[in-house]
C-alpha cells in the first residue's frame, strides 16, 4: 500500500469520507499479506485455514454491503489480534515464523488490520447527516 493511499485515507476518515476505493485497496492489501503468511505456514505443514480464502474473498469483496461491513470488521479485528497472538506467543529460537520476510507479513497484516478496524469504527460512530 503507497503512503498516498494510506494518507487519503486517514484525512478522508478524519473527515468522514472514506472512500470504498480506499478500503478495498486496504482489505485487498491487508488480504495479500495474510495470504503470504498463509503460503509460509504451508510450507510448515500448518495448512489447514488456506481453504477459507476463497469464504474470505466472497465476504470481503462479493457479498452484499451489510455482510461485507461485517465480514471486514471481523477480519480487521482478527488481523490486529493475530499479531498480537504472534508477537506473545512465539518462542525465540523455536518459532517457525522467525524470517524478516514472515515477520513481514504477519506484522503488515497486523498494522493495516488496526487501520482498518480504527477507521472502521470511527465511520460507524459518526453521526449520519440528516434530510
Amino acid at each position: 500500500m503507497t503512503f498516498h493511499v494510506m494518507a487519503s485515507l486517514r484525512l478522508r476518515a478524519h473527515h468522514g469520507l472514506v472512500s470504498t476505493r480506499a478500503l478495498d485497496v486496504l482489505f485487498a492489501s491487508m488480504l495479500a499479506l495474510i495470504l503470504g503468511h498463509e503460503l509460509d505456514a504451508v510450507a510448515q505443514s500448518e495448512w489447514r485455514l488456506l481453504p477459507l480464502v476463497v469464504a474470505l474473498v466472497v465476504g470481503l469483496f462479493v457479498t452484499d454491503e451489510p455482510r461485507r461491513q461485517r465480514v471486514r470488521l471481523g477480519f480487521a479485528a482478527f488481523m490486529t489480534i493475530h499479531v498480537v497472538l504472534h508477537a506473545t506467543l512465539e518462542v525465540p529460537g523455536v518459532s517457525s515464523f522467525e524470517g524478516t520476510l514472515s515477520r513481514t507479513y504477519i506484522r503488515g497484516a497486523g498494522l493495516l488490520g488496526a487501520v482498518a478496524l480504527v477507521t472502521m469504527l470511527r465511520e460507524r460512530r459518526r453521526p449520519t447527516a440528516g434530510p
